[in-house]
């Protein structure tokens, strides 16, 4: 006889006293606490609250004689941190509890009556325990650069010979969940072989030299770049010998040619998921 089962209910109660709650707390020690919610599916946007009963046969929620043929079997639970904490790295643990009910006939179903076979109904109930390991993800830089001048053909279709000027993209993102700390991102870019600053420009853009814009969503970050001779900009030139206080000249080949490294300060908290970007001009040697 084919077997049909009907879930009523699958009951979730944490450890709380507070009814209707749909954040429970999970602790990391000398952390502060965070919140985590239990969904029935990957993609439900419907998690458990305390002491409520969900049916699996809601198709809202999930198709259990789809997941589970005619056979009973095991159900997933997802478990997710709360969408509005943001914790901090560390080891968390959490803990609750379910009560599963079920009710299941070897004939038909005939309204809430089995019909020609056996009825057989019961609970269980299991404390769930879990651990979730939160680690930071590290800032990323992708540099790519282009030709934008030479001085045989200036900027048609400029080709990167001797005297030629680039542009160096340096594109960085946060992929974290959580903002980096206050003023904490600074990228050093060494000056590669065969081409020195070219602090008066590209060739085939103007304004400012070393150019800032941000990504999507914003980094929120504040840059500003007003000259080489600036010491309260966002940018600092390094030369050997003199280390990170050295002002090289605007188009002085020699004064550009010392500099061995560029570190841009970009102020702020780097906002989660976001990007920017900063575009430095080069000479090739």
């Amino acid at each position: 006889m084919r077997r049909y089962c009907d879930i009523d209910p699958w009951r979730q109660r944490p450890y709380s006293d507070h009814q209707q709650r749909q954040q429970f707390k999970m602790t990391s020690a000398g952390k502060p606490d965070g919140s985590f919610q239990v969904f029935p599916s990957p993609t439900s946007q419907a998690a458990f609250a305390d002491g409520v009963a969900i049916s699996f046969l809601n198709p809202q929620i999930i198709d259990l004689l789809g997941l589970l043929g005619n056979s009973p079997s095991s159900i997933p639970l997802y478990i997710k941190p709360g969408s509005a904490d943001l914790l901090l790295p560390g080891v968390y643990q959490g803990a609750f509890k379910v009560t599963w009910a079920w009710k299941f006939c070897s004939g038909i179903w005939v309204g809430t009556s089995c019909t020609l076979g056996t009825r057989t109904e019961g609970t269980q109930s299991a404390n769930i325990g879990f651990t979730v390991t939160v680690a930071a993800k590290p800032i990323t830089v992708a540099i790519n650069s282009v030709t934008t001048w030479d001085p045989v053909t200036q900027t048609l279709n400029p080709k990167a010979i001797i005297g030629a000027k680039q542009r160096m993209t340096i594109v960085v993102t946060n992929p974290d969940i959580v903002a980096a700390d206050l003023n904490t991102v600074k990228i050093d870019i060494p000056v590669q072989t065969g081409t020195a600053v070219a602090l008066d420009g590209d060739g085939a853009t103007g304004g400012s030299a070393i150019k800032f814009a941000e990504g999507s969503p914003a980094s929120t970050l504040a840059f500003s770049y007003v000259g080489a001779g600036d010491m309260g900009d966002d940018v600092d030139f390094y030369s050997a010998g003199i280390g990170w206080a050295y002002v090289p000249t605007p188009g002085d080949l020699p004064s550009q040619a010392m500099v061995t490294k560029i570190r841009l300060k970009p102020r702020g908290k780097f906002a989660a998921g976001s990007s920017f970007s900063i575009t430095l001009p080069y000479l090739v040697k």
